[in-house]
């Protein structure tokens, strides 16, 4: 089987980078390194979100930088194109559906829509459109402030948020006098993957671990056991991976997500390789996760004090036996690489190198 993995770096100057990965081979190389321009470049951001604008392997591809979609050649491995919008911050994932992209704008909550000319045509926003302009002119709200700014009852209040802002190295990086796009924002539902369950958009959300059909508004998972991350549907279940490094399946019935688990996987039990997990394939022989190696402890989605066992790696796990059918070592690429996004590439097809890969 043969893959493509996006990869950022905590420690580089904001360049997207993917890297073609042969599982059967247990061997990657990077194919593209792109340079954003000055305006978009955003230090320890790279490429987070990967999708095929259609079949795999005959269409272009489309990458999530941190402020814009890259729309790549990957016969030539070079951005033929990138949408940006001011508004745009974090950019998760991109979803393509009948013409369309669907992206999880993250560091503003919410999920935006394009055409495929990168015409802006909705979105569906987590919070106020008044609280989102508050966010955008630079104010980081409380996290109390934001849930009260939700919940307005009916008393005729004037409406008020609480300034609270980030504090030590984070204080300069989320400072007003940066482009809303660059700037560090607090993320109150943390919006990661968005997929599509025939015509419902089916939304992860990481920081209250519940997944959201946005046709609806509706939770048919009010909370999973970890905190997710990428969400894919395949045949008859909905698959995420949570941070920790559960898989989980769950049914789909007449249509329609529902809560009923039907197979979880511990990574970390059953191949002894653990790291913060997000990218996700699963094909009828094997399920394919994305490990990145944990710094610090986070806010959300690790508990293991334990850091050194962790690693950056990508993993295939046999779905008849559970055992581990290949690793591949992810290390080499950067000082502090995380991987994010993986799309199958078709087997029988090279993966080719752009002259300014690395």
């Amino acid at each position: 089987m043969k893959l493509l993995v996006t990869i950022s770096d905590a420690l580089d100057p904001g360049f997207g980078r993917i890297a073609a990965v042969d599982l059967e081979h247990e061997s990657a190389e990077i194919v593209l390194e792109w340079c954003p321009p000055p305006s978009l470049r955003t230090s320890g951001k790279g490429f987070l979100g990967l999708a095929w604008l259609g079949a795999p392997g005959q269409s272009d591809l489309i990458a999530c930088a941190h402020a814009g979609l890259c729309r790549i050649n990957p016969t030539t491995w070079t951005v033929s194109g990138v949408l940006h919008q001011p508004c745009m911050n974090d950019l998760h994932h991109v979803t393509v559906h009948e013409g369309r992209l669907l992206v999880t704008n993250t560091g503003l909550d919410r999920v935006d829509v394009f055409e495929l000319s990168g015409r802006f045509i909705g979105a569906w926003d987590q919070s106020p459109a008044w609280l989102t302009a508050e966010r955008l002119r630079g104010c980081n709200p409380s996290r109390e402030s934001w849930n009260s700014a939700l919940d307005r009852g009916w008393a005729l209040e004037a409406p008020s948020l609480t300034d609270e802002p980030f504090t030590g190295d984070l204080q300069s990086l989320a400072a007003d006098s940066i482009p809303f796009h660059a700037r560090k924002t607090r993320h109150f539902v943390h919006p990661n993957h968005i997929t599509m369950l025939d015509r419902r958009p089916i939304l992860t959300r990481f920081i209250d671990r519940s997944i959201q059909d946005l046709s609806d508004w509706s939770f048919p998972i009010p909370e999973t056991p970890g905190h997710p991350h990428d969400g894919i549907v395949c045949g008859d279940r909905f698959w995420i991976t949570c941070t920790t490094g559960l898989v989980v399946a769950y049914a789909i019935e007449n249509g329609r997500l529902t809560s009923r688990e039907v197979e979880r996987i511990d990574i970390p039990q059953r191949t002894g390789r653990c790291g913060w997990c997000r990218g996700l394939i699963v094909t009828d022989q094997l399920l394919v996760v994305s490990l990145t190696t944990v710094r610090y402890m986070p806010p959300y989605g690790w508990a293991d004090s334990d850091l050194s066992k962790t690693e950056t790696s990508i993993l295939a796990v046999d779905r008849n036996t559970f055992e581990l059918a290949a690793r591949v070592d992810c290390r080499s690429f950067g000082q502090l690489p995380k991987l994010f996004g993986m799309v199958e590439w078709p087997a029988t097809r090279d993966f080719g190198k752009s002259p300014h890969a690395i």
